[in-house]
Order: C-alpha cells, then structure tokens, then sequence
C-alpha cells in the first residue's frame, strides 16, 4: 500500500472530487491501489451510509460506493483518521452486501 496510509485513513487525493476513506487494510498490500468509501456530508437515509468522524472531518461513508484508486498516479496526504469502531461498523456493511449478492 502507499507509504504512510492505512485503513480508516481520510486522505485528500489531487484531482478527486470527494473525500475518500481508506477501507482495505496494510496486510497483503503489493502496490499503492487502495479501495475507499467516498465521504459525504449529508445523511441520505440510505442504511449502507455509514456515519464517520474523525477530529477534523465528520460525514458519511458510502459503503455503496466502494472505489480502487491508484495513488502512485496521485499526489496524496492523510488529513485525518477515524476511530477502529467506525472501521469495524463499515466493514460489517461492506461484508453484508457482498455476502448478499
């Protein structure tokens, strides 16, 4: 995984245009792609939106709308990190939509 970032990470990506929460986690990473969860700011009475804080940024984690991004191709930074329970909460709701289909 690229160097400095892991999971629960916030990280403000150049060229993104929303705020990605690191999802996958350190182990068994052989390259800089990271899956993230988008961050957004309003609640869309959706159940597979996760609320998310960290000390600097609060919204909610789309687990719907899981994406892989590269961040060798990327100018990146950790902004902020959230806490362990909000990682388990959105790993929970990942697992259970692809434990559904």
């Amino acid at each position: 995984m690229a160097a400095n970032i892991k999971q629960g990470d916030i990280i403000e990506v150049v060229g993104i245009d929303f705020v990605p929460l690191v999802i996958n986690n350190n182990e068994n990473a052989r390259d800089a792609k990271v899956m993230v969860c988008p961050i957004i700011d309003e609640d869309k009475n959706n159940d597979k939106h996760v609320y998310v804080e960290g000390e600097k940024i609060k919204g909610y984690a789309c687990c719907d709308q899981v994406r892989r991004i590269n961040l060798l191709a990327k100018q990146y930074k950790a902004i902020d990190h959230i806490s362990y329970e909000d990682i388990a909460k959105i790993t929970r709701t990942v697992n259970s939509m692809m434990n559904f289909f």
